[in-house]
């Protein structure tokens, strides 16, 4: 089965810590797809892939530079706002209100949403809820105040 998360951000943007968690997945040797709403914010986290620190590496291809997904089988992490699996990622990591009615074609699927953002906070409820009721198992991951991880449901 699907382990399915939700991402409870209180203390970080999207940009900051979904970097973090695929560096993690990375170390598991998981392929990931990171589905986002359009062109531009492909751009910003494919940007804050290639920055986000001096000693780690994340080897990525966009849908923005390579729109055919020729070289996505060679990507261990693919940023994409179409959804489109081309590197046939076991992880699929969801952002700025971007879903999946059907995670189960995936290992493991992660939801992040902003928690200063009421309308984010209201629709991450409504599509817990909607996974919910498909029967599927989902924790809930929120920051505490210093910016770790906690498992909270």
């Amino acid at each position: 089965m699907t382990d399915i998360r939700f991402y409870h951000l209180t203390r970080s943007t999207v940009d900051e810590a979904l970097p973090q968690i695929v560096l993690k997945a990375l170390s598991r040797d998981m392929r990931i797809l990171v589905h986002t709403c359009d062109e531009g914010r492909v751009e910003d986290i494919s940007a804050k892939l290639w920055s986000f620190s001096k000693n780690d590496f994340l080897p990525h291809g966009t849908s923005v530079i390579d729109p055919e997904g020729a070289d996505a089988a060679y990507q261990p992490i693919w940023v994409t706002h179409t959804g489109e699996n081309k590197n046939e990622a076991s992880l699929l990591m969801l952002s700025d209100g971007v879903k999946n009615e059907d995670p189960s074609r995936y290992d493991m699927m992660c939801y992040f949403f902003d928690g200063t953002n009421d309308m984010a906070v209201q629709d991450a409820r409504d599509y817990w809820k909607t996974l919910k009721d498909k029967g599927l198992d989902l924790t809930y991951w929120q920051q505490d105040d210093r910016g770790s991880w906690a498992q909270k449901a």
